[in-house]
């Protein structure tokens, strides 16, 4: 059962690589049918936009899609009592006019949006990695960061942790002890230590006390409890005292949404909303999926994938962002990180991202795909010093 889901999962997390290598092997052909996205006769994702124009980067005038219900009952997620990062507490609280130096999207030449985040990039981080590292989740750690993430070779998966001082620089990077899995969503503990949340079929989730060796995982939830879910990936957990928003990616055997559960800590009796947000922006013509959510002033702020075919068949992943009231209902504000150009790390995809107030400004850790056919993980930066006393 478990490899077939690992077979799902690799539709996903690896659709645009399939579609660069050539010749293709056995595992590729299986994620062209499962996910259905891939012609075997195209040519390489797409490296960017044209010369002529910006960075990728859009979202049409046209409404939102209708996300169906809302939940019955919000989960009351209280004071923000989480850690802060050592960089100090927030001059002030969140006004009520908008966030300073809030972000103001621009429009290309296409109709696509960017969504005015003005990510500086850091480039690959300092990390040896055999084989290709993707799906990053980064908490505080003392003074620094600690990063979890997938490393993949060929169709074998496990999850890894490593610390850094700088966020750039890392330490050799240590297999997790007690748990088996991928696509992580780590949970800085308010007491100390690290509660994970992974999954490549159905979603589990341990805890730990040093952050690497982990005790027994118990399975929170299942494909079944969704309407028509054949496989669930990249959980991402927000925690606010015995309250849980747990936000999912699910395959339904055509293309990946996003959806959310939520309900007490303790997972029972969880709320699912399916879909939440899902492709139709004029960038994620496909798919969307890897949700990662933050508080944000009075509302809410996702960063995500959206795998896109407009350009190209097979087409990339890139990292686009929406805002919501209530956690549930999403408008698509645009692209967040272009691809890169030419050779760059992140020309041909760029996914997975992991975002952060810490030290002063709002990191982002991400996967990119190289025309070397290889998954690393890079880093970028927020240029606006106001933004993260916003963010949780």
């Amino acid at each position: 059962m478990r490899a077939w889901f690992l077979m799902l999962a690799l539709a996903f997390a690896g659709c645009e690589e399939g579609a660069a290598t050539t010749p293709r092997d056995a595992a590729t052909q299986e994620r062209d049918v499962a996910l259905d996205v891939m012609s075997p006769d195209s040519g390489p994702p797409d490296s960017g936009p044209p010369d002529s124009g910006p960075p990728d980067s859009g979202q049409s005038d046209a409404a939102p899609p209708d996300f169906g219900q809302r939940d019955a009952a919000q989960p009351d997620f209280g004071q923000r009592d989480a850690a802060q990062p050592d960089s100090g507490p927030p001059d002030s609280g969140p006004p009520d006019s908008g966030p300073p130096c809030a972000p103001v999207a621009v429009v290309d030449e296409r109709g696509w949006t960017h969504d005015g985040w003005a990510w500086e990039k850091l480039g690959p981080l300092a990390l040896e990695v055999e084989g290709d590292a993707l799906a990053p989740s980064v908490i505080p750690w003392g003074a620094g960061l600690r990063i979890y993430f997938t490393r993949q070779e060929g169709a074998a998966q496990s999850l890894w942790t490593a610390t850094s001082e700088d966020g750039l620089a890392w330490t050799a990077p240590r297999p997790l002890e007690g748990v088996e899995g991928s696509y992580p969503s780590a949970v800085a503990l308010p007491l100390g230590g690290v509660r994970l949340y992974f999954g490549s079929g159905f979603i589990e989730r341990a805890d730990s006390e040093d952050g690497v060796r982990f005790g027994p995982p118990s399975t929170l939830l299942m494909p079944s409890a969704i309407p028509g879910a054949l496989s669930l990936i990249y959980p991402h957990a927000l925690e606010r005292g015995e309250a849980l928003w747990l936000y999912f990616t699910y395959f339904d055997g055509q293309t990946f949404r996003i959806g959310r559960a939520a309900g007490p800590l303790s997972g029972e009796g969880m709320i699912i909303s399916a879909p939440t947000l899902e492709a139709g922006a004029p960038y994620a013509n496909r798919a969307v999926g890897q949700a990662r959510v933050h508080a944000y002033g009075a509302g809410f702020w996702m960063w995500l994938g959206a795998y896109d075919t407009s350009l190209t068949d097979p087409g990339p992943w890139r990292i686009a962002s929406a805002r919501s009231d209530d956690g549930l209902s999403w408008s698509p504000v645009g692209l967040s990180v272009p691809l890169g150009e030419g050779e760059a790390p992140d020309a041909w995809s760029a996914r997975d991202p992991s975002v952060i107030a810490w030290r002063g400004a709002l990191w982002m850790f991400y996967a990119g795909l190289s025309p070397t056919r290889r998954l690393r993980l890079l880093a970028a930066r927020a240029a606006c010093p106001d933004q993260p006393q916003l963010f949780e």
